[in-house]
């Protein structure tokens, strides 16, 4: 089979390599303005026709667009005619859709700015992205997950190894018509229900599948959207975090549950009273981290747009990041941070974790103090300018550091990603953050099959450390929506 090396999207002119080449015929998104093509041998030095074809394609040419003339200044002769002609009016009660409502319009997308990184990187960049797009979608098993397990995590995580691969697809122009994208959302409809308070890294799971059924736009998974987010809600720690697990809910009772909840005179307390009578009792005192706490939040804030309430559940998000961060004049323990001013760590009240995981913990409270902000009737409290700045001055001093002995950690660069995208920043600090990620991630990718490889980091794959790349190199916004509200600018 003829399989093309060199790919030009015939939209915006962008030219694509794959080191494998990508079978003639082969239906493919591009990555720059999402067209969908088939892939053709657009090699260059393509044999050129000879010059008897080419008059005769002229002349083709000429008389089909004479043609084309002709039926356009009928068709328009006859749209003019018909223009002042009552339509039928519809009749009342008549059905305007077949399927059921239509669905929320999902927010505007807003445009990427100019690439940070010289023309050059960028053509680097968008090859990288081509050949991990491909290696997930050749990746990808019968069942429709990308897998069942990933290292040193024990159990089935088979729905959050669906949902992340087939968002991140998503995220890079792949059509949700694609029959790859359809059997990963065909596997989370079906198994995401099915988890429950034992099963493993149930809230990531959770927050996952929310993220990659709304990220589809179909109407028929609000339900299934409203379940989930319910089961969250549930699950939120008297301190606004997250655990692992969540109590489970009677799927039946999600309407009552969800009218229950939209009613302010209902408090949290006695909401949950009533969500523990269908399910299980909330564990109030039950521990929590923050890196539970961002995927849970992030999920919640998206399900909003699938009318689930969020604010009260937000709020004490808000304050759980306010009351932790950490003050200046702390001395930090030997070998861990210079400075922990401005930082979150991986537990509200500390712990013995690798100082490299409190950057990442740092962008987990820049997101959830976004969020607050951004379900908050009142605007902001004044002090949380002092708590977004602290924190963007600790994430720039861990930036390009001199003495930098720390392994690459794709978690933490797609947190950075995701956290400076919302907020708007194209610097951290004086410093480019894309520029810097991109120097780190380029040369890890595996130019065999496109992937980029397990880590060192608990919970890794291959599909789970190129679906963190990929999501890096395109400057995915998940919280497109969070963007427009007003919310408080880093300094510069």
């Amino acid at each position: 089979m003829d399989r093309a090396n060199k790919i030009i999207c015939p939209r915006c002119g962008a030219a694509f390599r794959s080191v494998r080449g990508v079978p003639a015929g082969t239906l493919i998104a591009c990555v720059q303005c999402g067209t969908s093509f088939a892939a053709g041998n657009q090699n260059p030095g393509a044999a050129n026709p000879r010059p008897g074809a080419v008059r005769r394609t002229r002349l083709q040419i000429v008389a089909g667009a004479a043609a084309l003339y002709l039926l356009g200044g009928a068709a328009l002769a006859w749209y003019c005619f018909h223009l002042n002609a009552e339509s039928p009016a519809p009749q009342a009660g008549a059905a305007q859709h077949d399927d059921g409502p239509p669905p929320t319009p999902p927010p505007p997308v807003p445009p990427l700015p100019p690439s940070p990184v010289s023309a050059e990187v960028q053509r680097k960049i968008d090859d990288a992205i081509v050949n991990g797009v491909w290696y997930l979608k050749e990746k990808q098993l019968a069942t429709g997950s990308w897998g069942t397990t990933v290292p040193e995590f024990s159990g089935d995580l088979s729905v959050g190894l669906a949902a992340l691969p087939g968002l991140t697809l998503l995220e890079c122009g792949i059509p949700a018509s694609d029959p790859i994208i359809e059997k990963a959302a065909n596997y989370v409809r079906k198994y995401a229900p099915l988890l429950t308070s034992t099963s493993p890294y149930d809230t990531y799971q959770i927050a996952l599948a929310i993220l990659f059924l709304d990220r589809l736009d179909n109407y028929k998974d609000k339900d299934l959207i409203q379940y989930l987010a319910l089961r969250l809600v549930a699950g939120q720690r008297g301190d606004g975090g997250w655990d692992y697990n969540n109590p489970p809910l009677d799927r039946k009772a999600t309407a009552a549950l969800l009218a229950l909840l939209q009613n302010e005179k209902t408090t949290l307390d006695e909401w949950r009273t009533a969500a523990a009578a269908k399910g299980a009792p909330w564990p109030a005192d039950g521990r929590s981290d923050n890196s539970n706490s961002q995927f849970a939040v992030l999920a919640l804030w998206v399900a909003r747009r699938h009318d689930v309430p969020i604010d009260r559940t937000v709020a004490l998000v808000g304050q759980r990041f306010r009351q932790s961060q950490k003050p200046a004049g702390e001395d930090p323990p030997p070998g861990k941070n210079r400075d922990q001013d401005g930082s979150w760590w991986y537990t509200g009240n500390g712990d013995a974790r690798p100082a490299s995981e409190w950057p990442t913990m740092t962008c987990s409270g820049l997101l959830g103090l976004a969020i607050a902000n951004g379900t908050a009737k009142d605007g902001p409290p004044p002090g949380d300018q002092d708590h977004v700045t602290r924190a963007f001055a600790m994430l720039g001093r861990e930036i390009d550091r001199q003495d930098e002995t720390r392994a690459v950690d794709l978690y933490y660069l797609w947190s950075l990603e995701r956290v400076a995208v919302l907020y708007n920043a194209d610097t951290i600090d004086g410093k480019n953050w894309y520029a810097w990620g991109v120097d780190q991630i380029l040369p890890l990718q595996q130019q065999a099959d496109g992937a980029w490889p397990e880590q060192w980091l608990t919970g890794h794959s291959p599909p789970v450390s190129t679906a963190f790349a990929l999501l890096f190199l395109k400057r995915a916004n998940l919280a497109k929506d969070l963007s427009k509200l007003q919310l408080l600018a880093p300094t510069k």
